[in-house]
């Protein structure tokens, strides 16, 4: 299951890019300005569960989108397991947050069912000294 693999590297590296442009005030030429990422967190932090800053929350998810897509893309089996457990979590916590802003949650979707589908073959992500040596292959 190669194709697991390159799945999970995919959603990690994304992850990783999403944790950079939320942590540094890099204004890239399309999508995620500086502005926008502090509007749209402005109106996150109101629907998050605890009272903290906009740029507490801010600084709290980049450094959660950074880690769990270090974790998926460039760790062992369970780390790769633990971080696309952590990114699904993102996700679904994503999706819940726009729907109560009356937001568009579709974009998330299809992202969210990628993660359950590698969760769901993980072992396509171990490597093969992970795995279990066949009945012919131990030694006695």
């Amino acid at each position: 299951m190669e194709a697991i693999h390159y799945i999970a590297t995919g959603i990690g590296l994304l992850f990783v890019y999403i944790g950079i442009m939320i942590l540094t005030p890099i204004n890239p030429p399309v999508g995620l300005s500086n502005e926008i990422m502090k509007e749209k967190f402005e109106r996150l932090a109101t629907v998050f569960p605890l009272e903290i800053s906009p740029t507490m929350y801010r600084c709290f998810d980049g450094v959660f989108d950074l880690t769990a897509g270090s974790l998926a893309a460039f760790g062992r089996y369970h780390f790769r397991v633990l971080g696309i457990m952590e990114i699904l979590f993102l996700l679904v916590f994503g999706i819940y947050s726009d729907m109560l802003l009356g937001e568009s949650f579709l974009p998330s979707i299809p992202l969210a069912i990628a993660c359950i589908v590698v969760l769901w073959l993980r072992d396509g992500l171990k490597a093969e000294a992970d795995k279990e040596p066949s009945a012919k292959n131990k030694r006695h």
